[in-house]
């Protein structure tokens, strides 16, 4: 009468080391490492006195093509 009592108390215990067992182990495979290239240290700060003249002709219509996987969207801009 025991043992299923024993079998009851130690199964929870062997439910939860058998993931961890199989998840510990060491793999042979290695992935590629790749260099970055190195950060810049100080970056340049630009300033202007006044904004930039209108470079855009008002007389176009312009738009906005996006390729998604439906398919190109030509949105209009205004």
């Amino acid at each position: 009468m025991k043992s299923p009592k024993l079998i009851l108390l130690f199964l929870p215990l062997v439910m939860v080391m058998i993931p961890l067992i199989a998840c510990s182990s060491k793999s042979t495979t290695s992935l590629p490492t790749t260099s970055l290239p190195a950060a810049t240290t100080s970056a340049e700060v630009k300033e202007w006195s006044s904004q930039p003249a209108m470079q855009i002709d008002t007389g176009k219509q312009y738009t906005a093509t996006i390729d998604t996987n439906d398919g190109e969207k030509n949105i209009p801009i205004q």
